[in-house]
This record gives C-alpha cells, sequence and structure tokens, in this order.
C-alpha cells in the first residue's frame, strides 16, 4: 500500500523516501516537518501551509501550489524546475527568510511581481527563472548560476549577488543600490550601456 497523507495535520513529522509523483493533496497543514529524499514532482498542494519545514535531496519539479502559504521553508540539494511561485498565498507584509533555497535547482521557475524581501537563492542554479517586477531587497543570489534569468522593474537593492554567475542586469531598469557584487563578474552590469569596454 503506497503511502498516504491521512491526517490534515502534521507536526515535527520525518518523511522519508515518500514517493507521490503527480498527486493531489487539498487544505494540510505542516509544522516543523522534514521531507528527505522524497518525490512529489507533478503533483499539486491545494490550501496547505508549511511552516519551519525543510525539504532535502528531494524532487518537487513541476509541483503546482494554489493557495499554499510558505513560512520559514528550507529546500536545500533539491529538484524544483518549472514551479510558479507567483501562485502561492504570501503574506501581504514580507517577513525575512520566508523561503530559502540552498544547493538546488529552480531552472524555467518564476518568481514574477512577487514582494519577497529577504529571499535566499544561495549555491543554486536558477536558469531562465523570471524575477521582474518584484521585490526582493536585502536578499541573497549568491554562488548561483542565473544564465538567462528575467530582471526588469526589480528591486534588488542590498542584494548579495557575490559569487553569482552569468546574471544579465539593466541598471537603468532595476534598482540595484547597495547591491554586492563580485568585481570581475560586475562588469555585466555595464553591458546594457552604450559604451565601450576596453582592456
Amino acid at each position: 500500500m503506497p503511502f498516504q497523507f491521512t491526517e490534515t495535520a502534521y507536526y515535527a513529522e520525518h518523511f522519508k523516501q515518500v514517493t507521490l509523483p503527480g498527486a493531489e493533496f487539498l487544505d494540510i497543514s505542516f509544522e516543523d516537518c522534514q521531507f528527505e529524499n522524497c518525490d512529489f514532482s507533478e503533483s499539486t498542494f491545494i490550501n496547505c501551509h508549511f511552516l519551519e519545514c525543510d525539504f532535502t535531496n528531494s524532487n518537487l519539479s513541476l509541483v503546482s501550489l494554489p493557495s499554499c502559504r510558505l513560512n520559514e521553508v528550507l529546500f536545500k540539494q533539491c529538484k524544483l524546475l518549472g514551479i510558479d511561485w507567483s501562485k502561492i498565498h504570501w503574506p501581504s507584509i514580507a517577513l525575512d527568510s520566508q523561503v530559502v533555497f540552498d544547493q538546488s535547482v529552480l531552472n524555467d521557475s518564476s518568481f514574477f511581481a512577487l514582494q519577497l524581501q529577504g529571499l535566499k537563492i544561495i549555491d543554486c542554479r536558477a536558469r531562465d527563472v523570471d524575477f521582474r517586477e518584484g521585490d526582493f531587497n536585502q536578499g541573497s543570489f549568491s554562488h548561483s548560476d542565473l544564465t538567462g534569468s528575467l530582471f526588469g522593474k526589480t528591486n534588488l537593492s542590498g542584494v548579495d549577488f557575490s559569487e553569482a554567475v552569468n546574471y544579465q542586469i539593466d541598471i537603468e531598469n532595476n534598482r540595484i543600490n547597495g547591491a554586492k557584487f563580485s568585481r570581475f563578474e560586475a562588469v555585466r552590469l555595464l553591458e546594457g550601456l552604450d559604451i565601450e569596454l576596453v582592456d
């Protein structure tokens, strides 16, 4: 008999090697739970709440999260391809570290127009991700690969881009005051200007 979530609320549970791809979950609350080596790819979580939960080495690619709430959730070494994070019910007043991504893959995802101050995407592959019109003030993209990701009318004030690579940020179309960039990679910020760079 495959594993199923039979309760509406779970507290301090450790879910290990749960494999439920393509499943649907409705109105479940998880608090202080750990998910390790789990597979929820292409699943749908509807109106679920994750509070102080950790996902480690798990596959959540193409997961749909309509009306879900995430508070202090860590994704470490996870596959998170193609997720539309804008479908989540984020609080109107953004709190620091609502969600942290560490050593994970977020390619082809969308954070379009989200107000997620303090967002941390650290040592991740975040290729072709849509960050346009978002507010990620005081967050971190350090050590991440941002190839093909979109920034436009994005608030990146105070964001840590140290050791991040392959980003293309138009400094005239984004707010970057107080942001931190690695010296040799920061030359990318000049690419949109009508200037000639010489060695």
